[in-house]
């Protein structure tokens, strides 16, 4: 099995407990400090009524749940199927892609012209190869 399908299968299997595992998680890695990180995250932002997000990783949508909370328009991608479908419930407002980032072409959806958006990525998951222990918070202000 491929790395890509090891970490499709990991999160697709993870998606249903993903939030549970969350709201559990207390000082724990990798939940440990997850709230704060969240709201550090849409306050670096600026987070307003007249913000477009692009969350790169969105996952069952727990970042993006807050930037729709202050008003934010919000597009969200995602490689796990699974996890995009706990969000798509979650957030039915939110407009969902699924793309893999590591892939040779990720998403050409990102070539159609659209208004300037920031762009948000947040690693805070799983200790393992394809996550680093520390979360880091990258934000962009992009036109694509």
């Amino acid at each position: 099995m491929t790395q890509q399908a090891k970490r499709v299968t990991l999160f697709d299997a993870w998606a249903a407990r993903y939030d549970t595992a969350v709201a559990a998680g207390g000082q724990d890695f990798p939940f440990a400090g997850y709230d704060e990180v969240l709201a550090t995250a849409v306050r670096a932002a600026g987070a307003r009524p007249s913000l477009r997000v692009l969350e790169l990783g969105i996952g069952t949508g727990n970042l993006a749940e807050r930037f729709v909370a202050a008003g934010c328009q919000v597009w969200g991608l995602d490689f796990s199927a699974a996890m995009l479908a706990q969000a798509r419930v979650r957030l039915p407002q939110v407009h969902l892609v699924q793309a893999d980032l590591l892939a040779a072409r990720p998403a050409r959806w990102l070539t159609v012209s659209s208004p300037p958006m920031s762009c948000m990525s947040l690693t805070c998951t799983t200790k393992s190869d394809y996550y680093s222990e520390r979360p880091t918070i990258s934000w962009r202000r992009a036109a694509f």
